[in-house]
C-alpha cells in the first residue's frame, strides 16, 4: 500500500486470519481478505481507528492494481475510485473475477481527514455528575445552563468541584447528551434512542431541537418521522413535523392516500396532532408560533453562568489593528462579528456567513481557540473559489494555519475545477512568496495530478462499494439492469467522459 507516495509497511493481524494492517497516524488501513459462501474470493478494505472511542472519516482518491504472479510483468491500474472510509462507513469490497490475479496493490491520495478523540470527561469541568456505581464524569456546568433551562436551575447553587448525584439516570444516556453539547464529531445518528431519552429527561431544548432538524431531514416517509418521533417520545418534534405537513399541503395528501391518523394512537391523535393542525391553519406558510431554542440571546447575562466581553469603554477581548481592517473591509462590526462567532460556538453551532469567516479567523488566531480556528478553515475549504486570487490567498491561509483539509481541498481542485486557471495563479507576483515545497505540490498536481483525465475522481465520493476487479479491468460491481437498452439513460452511455457530471450538466428549455 502507498499513501501519498510513502510505502507502508503491513504487519499481519493475529485476531483476523489473513488480514494485514497499515498503520498512518491514528488510523490501521486493514486488507482483509476471504472466500464467500461461494467460494469467490474478496477483499475487503477499511479503516480502523488505533483509539477505540473515536469519530474519524477520511477521503481519498484511491487507484487499485492489480497484477499476476508474474513480478515483472508489473501491475496496472484497474480501478480509480475517490471513495470515503470511516468508522460508519462500509467497507470498500473487492469481487477478484480473474483466478490470474495474485497481486493487489493499493495506491492513495488523502484528499480530506476529519478525526476526533472523543473527550472522556474523566477530569477537568468544574462540577462532578455521580453516577451509580460510584461512576463520575466532570463537567462545565455553565455549558450544560446554556444547553437547558432546567440544569440551570439545578446548578444554580452548585460551588466549583461540587458533586451532583445523577440518581439512578443511565450514565452511558448522559454520555450521548455531552457529546452533543460539547460539539464533538459524534452523529446524533450514533445512538439516537440514548440521546433522547437523555434530552427529554433533562430538558435540553437545544439538542431537542437539534434532534427535531435532523428526524425532519432524515431520507424516509413522512408517516415513518410520525412513528419514530412517537417511539423516542418526542412531542415536540411529532408536533413540528405535523405542523410543517399541515402547512405545505402533505398532510391532505396523506389524508387522500388513505392514511388513518388515529392508527399513531387515538390519544397522541387527539392531544398532539389535532392540535398541531388547527394551529398550522392559523399562520401563514413559514411562519411557526412555537419558540425556537436553535440561538441563545448573548446580550442578555444569566448569572453566574455567563461573563461579560464587552464592558464601558472597551473590550476584554484583544482587538489588533488588522483585526478592525479586516473587519472594516468586510462591512461588519466588531460586536457583530463577536456575536456571530458566539452563536456558532455555543449552543445553536450556527454556519458562519462568509464575509465574517476571514476577521474571525484573525480574532480566533489571536485568542488561541484552536477549535474555532479549525472549524472556520473547514468552512473555507468549502466556499468556491472563483478567482486566481482568491486561490492564491486560500494557499496562503492553509500554509499560515498548517490546515491539512484547507489545503488539500485547493490542491484538488487544481485537478478538477480550477485547472484552467491554474496558469493564472502561478503567474501572480504573490505565487513565488509560497514555501517551495508547497509550489511543488501546486505544479505536481497541475502537470500529473490523477484526475486530470478523470473526473470520477475530483466529485462526489463513489456509494459503489462493491468492485469487481480481474487482472485488466475493475469498476463497480455490474448491475442487473445496465444492459437493458429501455433503461439507458444520461448517467450511463459512456456520456461522463463526453458531457462531465450529470449533476454539473445545464439544462435549458429547447
Amino acid at each position: 500500500m502507498v499513501i501519498d507516495s510513502h510505502r507502508i509497511c503491513g504487519q499481519f493481524i493475529e485476531s483476523l486470519p489473513f488480514a494485514v494492517k497499515f498503520p498512518i497516524e491514528n488510523i490501521d488501513f486493514i486488507v482483509h481478505p476471504y472466500l464467500d459462501e461461494t467460494h469467490n474470493p474478496i477483499v475487503l478494505l477499511y479503516g480502523r481507528a488505533q483509539y477505540e472511542l473515536s469519530e474519524w472519516k477520511y477521503m481519498v482518491q484511491l487507484r487499485i492494481k492489480t497484477g499476476s504472479a508474474e513480478k515483472k510483468q508489473g501491475v496496472r491500474v484497474v480501478d480509480k475510485l475517490l471513495v470515503e472510509f470511516g468508522n460508519r462507513i462500509p467497507p470498500l469490497s473487492l469481487n477478484v473475477t480473474d483466478t490470474k490475479v495474485r497481486r493487489i496493490k493499493f495506491e492513495m491520495r488523502l484528499i480530506n481527514k476529519l478525526y476526533e478523540q472523543l473527550p472522556t470527561f474523566q477530569d477537568g469541568g468544574d462540577i462532578i455528575l455521580l453516577f451509580k456505581q460510584n461512576e463520575k464524569l466532570c463537567v462545565d456546568k455553565a455549558l450544560l445552563a446554556i444547553h437547558s433551562r432546567y440544569m440551570a436551575s439545578m446548578l444554580h447553587d452548585a460551588a466549583p468541584n461540587a458533586i451532583i448525584d445523577m440518581c439512578l439516570f443511565d450514565r452511558d444516556d448522559f454520555l450521548e447528551l455531552l457529546y452533543q453539547i460539547y460539539g464533538t464529531m459524534r452523529p446524533i445518528s450514533a445512538n439516537l434512542f440514548a440521546l433522547s431519552r437523555a434530552a427529554i429527561s433533562y430538558k435540553a431544548d437545544v439538542i431537542l431541537a437539534r434532534i427535531t432538524k435532523f428526524i425532519a431531514n432524515l431520507d424516509m416517509d413522512l408517516i415513518s418521522k410520525f412513528q419514530l418521533a412517537i417511539q423516542l417520545e418526542l412531542d415536540r418534534t411529532l408536533i413540528e413535523l405535523v405542523y410543517d405537513a399541515e402547512q405545505k399541503g402533505k398532510w391532505r395528501d396523506l389524508i387522500d392516500q388513505g392514511f388513518e391518523p388515529e392508527s399513531l394512537g387515538t390519544e397522541i391523535y387527539h392531544q398532539i396532532i389535532c392540535p398541531a393542525i388547527i394551529k398550522a391553519r392559523q399562520y401563514r406558510l413559514g411562519i411557526s408560533p412555537y419558540p425556537s431554542y436553535s440561538q441563545f440571546n448573548f446580550h442578555v447575562p444569566q448569572d453566574p453562568y455567563t461573563v461579560p466581553l464587552l464592558v464601558p469603554g472597551g473590550y476584554f477581548l484583544r482587538i489588533t489593528p488588522t483585526l478592525a481592517e479586516s473587519c472594516a473591509k468586510a462591512g461588519i462590526t466588531i460586536i457583530d462579528l463577536v456575536v456571530k462567532m458566539l452563536q456558532h460556538m455555543y449552543p445553536g453551532q450556527a454556519i458562519v456567513p462568509g464575509p465574517y469567516i476571514r476577521p474571525m479567523m484573525l480574532l480566533a488566531e489571536e485568542h488561541g481557540m484552536n477549535r474555532l480556528l479549525n472549524n472556520l478553515c473547514e468552512m473555507l475549504a468549502l466556499r468556491p473559489t472563483l478567482s486566481p486570487t482568491t486561490m492564491l490567498e486560500h494557499f496562503e491561509l492553509a500554509n499560515r494555519y498548517h490546515h491539512f483539509n484547507l489545503l488539500y481541498a485547493n490542491l484538488l481542485r487544481m485537478e478538477g475545477s480550477f485547472k484552467r486557471k491554474v496558469g493564472e495563479m502561478v503567474a501572480l507576483e504573490k505565487f513565488d512568496e509560497l514555501p517551495e515545497d508547497l509550489q511543488r505540490q501546486i505544479l505536481d498536481r497541475q502537470s500529473s495530478g490523477w484526475a486530470l483525465n478523470n473526473h470520477c475522481l475530483v466529485n462526489v465520493p463513489t456509494l459503489n462499494m462493491e468492485r469487481t476487479i480481474s487482472l485488466n479491468y475493475g469498476g463497480s460491481k455490474p448491475n442487473a439492469f445496465e444492459n437493458d437498452p429501455s433503461l439507458q439513460t444520461f448517467q450511463g452511455m459512456k456520456s461522463l467522459e463526453a458531457f462531465g457530471s450529470v449533476k454539473e450538466m445545464k439544462i435549458t428549455n429547447a
